[in-house]
């Protein structure tokens, strides 16, 4: 991959970004969490367009999400601060799994009727997570098995 990144024709062909992105989910995919975290502080830095600072953000608040970091998430949620559907999304998201927080089940299931498939699946996981937080593992079960099922239609 290095020899890839670096020989004289990619290194004029290939943008920085790319290179950059590229390596970070080369660190991801081998569970490199020092150079994840040092390729992510760069592409966080680099001047982006719009689209391509959402993704990075997205993707950082997802890994920092994922290792249960609730500082890099919190410093993740600034900085989408102004994206407000992605930050409340994201909010929502912390809240839930670090936070262990249990007031979005009737809004979500709300907005779970309007969705099908993978979408509705993931609303009916961040569900039975609430109710995992409060301990009522029967509607955890429930909703678990209604996000199997929004999967498999």
């Amino acid at each position: 991959m290095d020899q890839l990144l670096n020989n004289s024709i990619n290194r004029i062909f290939i943008d920085k970004y790319t290179k950059e992105y590229v390596l970070l989910n080369r660190y991801r995919i081998e569970q490199n969490k020092q150079c994840v975290q040092s390729q992510l502080n760069i592409l966080l830095q680099m001047p982006l367009n719009e689209a391509r600072s959402n993704e990075i953000i997205h993707i950082a608040f997802n890994y920092y999400l994922e290792q249960k970091d609730k500082g890099h998430c919190l410093e993740i949620l600034e900085k989408m601060d102004s994206n407000k559907p992605m930050y409340a999304e994201a909010k929502m998201i912390y809240d839930i799994f670090l936070d262990h927080k249990a007031n979005y089940i009737e809004p979500l299931k709300q907005q779970a009727l309007q969705y099908q498939n993978e979408k509705q699946a993931s609303i009916y996981t961040l569900i039975a997570q609430q109710y995992e937080n409060i301990h009522d593992l029967e509607q955890a079960h429930h909703y678990h098995s209604l996000a199997k099922q929004a999967l498999h239609r």
